[in-house]
Formats: C-alpha cells, sequence, structure tokens
C-alpha cells in the first residue's frame, strides 16, 4: 500500500507512515522480488488524490507499478514461464 511509504514522498494518503518506507527502497526489493521468485499479480492500493492535489502520490504509484512491471518482465523467471493454453484458464 501506499500508505507504507514516507508521507514525504506519498502525502496523498489516508494512513501516513512518518519514516516509512523511500522510493529507491521501494525499488529494491521489487529488485529482490522479481529476482528470487516468479510474480503473478501486483497491485498499488491507498493513492487518495483528494488528500494530494499535487498529485505527487499518483505519479509516484504510477512510477512504481512502471518499475515493477520493467523488472518483472525482464527477469529470468518472465523469460522462462511456462503460458497454459486459454482453455485451462477457464
Amino acid at each position: 500500500d501506499v500508505d507504507g511509504l514516507d508521507p514525504v514522498i506519498a502525502p496523498g494518503t489516508s494512513g501516513l507512515e512518518p519514516g516509512g518506507v523511500r522510493y529507491e527502497e521501494a525499488v529494491t526489493l521489487f529488485e529482490m522480488l522479481t529476482e528470487h521468485t516468479s510474480m503473478i499479480g501486483f497491485d498499488l492500493n491507498e493513492v487518495n488524490p483528494y488528500l494530494d492535489p499535487s498529485y505527487v502520490t499518483s505519479v509516484l504509484a504510477t512510477n512504481l507499478i512502471m518499475q515493477f512491471l520493467f523488472l518483472a518482465t525482464s527477469s529470468r523467471h518472465w523469460r522462462n514461464r511456462k503460458l497454459l493454453p486459454s482453455k485451462q484458464w477457464l
């Protein structure tokens, strides 16, 4: 959730966490996760643009999502994934 980030960089959330995670630390966490495991899902919650009229938190959340997608799709786990035929998804 965005509310785990430091409010200095993510003020647009209802649950502010002083001394929370910095952007660089979040990206490092994403690097470790995507390097060691296959990721099949990701979401980012608690962005509230009404609490952040400058949209700093929305831009930060977008950057974190894009960074995660880049890391996940460039990992060895992504290249080695096995896709199921479409009938098996039902």
